[in-house]
């Protein structure tokens, strides 16, 4: 039995909670009962590894083989690359501008697994891309090494990095691979930089010119990088790093590249929903997985966040007067200030390339959910900062690790308790993105509106695209085998039993991140017997539309009381607009795992 097979139906979450709980009182009672001293080793190392291990196991059940979004234009390049005739047109479509990025590093990553395996595997992808989190980790662990903080303090570390707060980036091909790798580019050059002798500086240099080609935020490794030389007073190493700076960027902003204008008012209109805004981007950690409506509401995790962000703000100009106050900085002085200088920086560059329009609590883009991995990075940076501050003072670093610990893990498992659902819907829609590419030319999980497809709708390109990387055998969205079961079976059968259980539609209002109020409809089923959903079916004269029926989560209590995650309730919810308008009523079957079509009797009207 795979990974797969044991955790998708059952994530086996509330045993994670309870076991992790389990060694917290193991390692706590070892110090206080010495019969149980010999096991403090063992309970700290596997509150470590436990988290990692959880992690990628959830995140080899829930990563989908179909692309999303974003993940195509890439493929396309891959195409493109693929059919370079020359070597001007294959580094034309190598350095490709999209939007102020130029995502080489990806595009290679992907060309190598292409010419290596004979495609592009998005859950490979996605796997690689993650294991740079790892890279995150133990450059931190040196931290405590160098700096003599016992080890124990670094158990909440992972609990910090390896959650789902940033669930969009863990499990999303092209975020996994840029935001990800991005970060951990941009401390590995601030690690060389901080370091002294020559290999230190080529190890920055080499680091910043990759994080450069990952995403547009990696120019601000070249700024960092000849400001430390400067305090540093490595003159001529500045000279030559400047030097390269000026080609880089020179190459950067005029090869094939166009200047795109916003049409967004400058952040000095609002300045102090703008300075909100920066401080809630840094202190995104704590932005929970709920709907978030935009139109003057009040989100008490956003006030959080920004609370979050401006400590931050206080922890870092604590640490910059070590510059007076220190006769000798070591490395990890340099290595923590500017890793937290390049998470800070892109946050701003977020602020200034999206500002808000005043009002905080319409957070936008910038509160998506694949972004949230760099408040969570900077948490474990300024935890770091924190502890290395107050080394000299045991009582107070006792305090500070006990008391992030307990905030960390609460955390860490309301990120897991609010997001597995979450997980588990985008993985069942997006193995249904094939059946309706191949019925309808659209996909059910891209676009605000029924047939959407990506490149804006552009009424050929994604066909094309679709048929270029099916015949160079990139990826293929294929129909998945349940779903073509069902359509075998519905073209034979006629006869539908009736469904014994409570079938529902719930409208309500919500706004997406456009701030556009739509009607939102959750379809949700309770079967009286023990027959497990599959789909929820709605079917009139010209369309027969799947959507995946998902469990739903037992509250916090019942979880614990019956040691299992989810009820036997199904679910799925989605925007009005995203079902096609029928001048008759859909009728509404359900299609279960054993391939048993059920007849609700029930009808949902779309106009």
């Amino acid at each position: 039995m795979t990974i797969p097979d044991i955790f998708m139906n059952n994530p086996y979450f509330p045993q994670y909670v309870e076991l992790v709980i389990l060694l917290v009182g193991m390692f706590g009672l070892s110090f206080v009962v010495p019969s149980l001293r010999s096991l403090r080793t063992a309970a700290g190392v596997s509150l470590i590894f436990l988290p990692i291990v959880y992690f990628f196991a959830l995140l080899v059940t829930y990563v989908s083989p179909v692309p999303f979004t974003d993940d195509y234009n890439l493929f396309e390049t891959i195409s493109k690359l693929h059919r370079a005739q020359d070597l001007a047109s294959f580094c034309s479509a190598l350095f490709e501008q999209v939007n102020q990025h130029r995502f080489a590093f990806e595009r290679l990553v992907m060309l190598a697994m292409y010419y290596s395996t004979g495609t592009v595997s998005v859950p490979v992808l996605v796997f690689i891309g993650n294991l740079f989190m790892l890279g995150v980790l133990l450059l931190i662990y040196l931290i405590f090494k160098s700096e003599r903080i016992h080890w124990h303090y670094f158990i909440p570390v992972p609990y910090m990095l390896f959650n789902l707060v940033y669930s969009e980036n863990a499990y999303w091909g092209i975020a996994a691979i840029q935001n990800t790798p991005l970060i951990f580019m941009a401390f590995l050059s601030v690690y060389g930089l901080s370091r002294s002798g020559r290999g230190g500086w080529f190890l920055g240099f080499f680091a910043a010119l990759v994080t450069t080609f990952i995403s547009g935020s990696g120019l601000l490794t070249w700024i960092i990088g000849a400001l430390f030389l400067a305090f540093k007073r490595k003159y001529k190493r500045l000279v030559v790093w400047v030097m390269l700076t000026i080609a880089v960027v020179i190459f950067y902003f005029t090869y094939d590249y166009t200047i795109i204008q916003s049409d967004n008012e400058s952040v000095l209109r609002h300045p102090f929903y703008n300075l909100l805004l920066l401080w809630g981007f840094w202190g995104n950690a704590l932005y929970l997985n709920v709907p978030h409506p935009l139109v003057n509401y009040f989100h008490a995790d956003m006030v959080w966040c920004a609370v979050l962000g401006f400590v931050f703000t206080i922890i870092l100009l604590f640490w910059l007067l070590r510059i007076v106050t220190m006769p000798k900085l070591t490395w990890t002085f340099w290595f923590l200030l500017g890793a937290a200088m390049f998470i800070m920086g892109t946050g701003a560059m977020f602020v200034i390339s999206r500002p808000s329009g005043g009002f905080f609590m319409y957070g936008g883009a910038i509160f998506s959910r694949r972004y949230m991995i760099f408040g969570v990075v900077l948490l474990a940076l300024m935890y770091t900062c924190v502890l290395v501050m107050l080394k000299k003072s045991p009582r107070g670093l006792l305090v500070s690790g006990v008391l992030s610990f307990l905030g960390v893990i609460s955390l860490h498992f309301c990120s897991y308790y609010l997001t597995l659902v979450d997980l588990r819907q985008s993985y069942e829609s997006l193995a249904l993105d094939g059946y309706y590419w191949r019925e309808y030319n659209t996909f059910l999980t891209q676009g605000d509106k029924y047939g959407d497809v990506p490149f804006w709708n552009h009424p050929t390109r994604m066909k094309q695209l679709m048929e270029a990387i099916s015949e160079d055998g990139i990826s293929k969205v294929n129909v998945a085998p349940s779903a073509e079961n069902f359509l075998n079976f519905a073209k034979h059968n006629t006869a539908q039993r009736p469904f014994l259980g409570e079938f529902k539609v719930r409208s309500e209002v919500r706004t997406d991140w456009t701030n556009l109020a739509s009607d939102f409809l959750t379809l949700e089923a309770s079967p009286l017997g023990a027959e497990q959903v599959k789909y929820f079916v709605l079917k009139d004269s010209t369309h027969t539309l799947l959507l995946p029926a998902v469990p739903k989560p037992l509250d916090w209590w019942s979880m614990f009381l019956q040691n299992r995650y989810y009820s036997d309730t199904y679910q799925y919810g989605l925007y009005r607009m995203k079902l096609p308008a029928s001048n008759r009523s859909y009728a509404v079957w359900l299609v279960t795992n054993d391939d048993q079509y059920w007849n609700t009797n029930k009808s949902l009207n779309i106009h």
